[in-house]
């Protein structure tokens, strides 16, 4: 699924705790420094994950895991998809 060069409603972004959010956390690399934190990450809401959480993370780990690691935030904020959407 790609989003480039579309618009994303902002009634689709939400702030949401990372806690709440399945991510495979990345270790310090080139991409991890090099990811840019202006971006908002996407996640896709009730999606299976091996943590049961709520939100899965399609987009945007290395991003996710600066914002944690580097900067000891505990929210962001992520576009927000459907299962549907993340199943097509």
């Amino acid at each position: 699924m790609s989003l480039k060069g579309q618009h994303i409603a902002t009634d689709r972004v939400k702030a949401l705790n990372f806690s709440d959010i399945y991510i495979r956390y990345k270790k310090p690399s080139e991409r991890y420094n090099k990811a840019d934190l202006n971006y908002k990450g996407i996640v896709a809401e009730n999606v299976g994950n091996p943590e049961s959480k709520r939100y899965r993370m399609v987009d945007g780990s290395h991003r996710a895991s600066r914002l944690v690691k580097q900067h000891n935030r505990k929210r962001a904020y992520f576009y927000v998809i459907t299962k549907k959407e993340f199943l097509n």
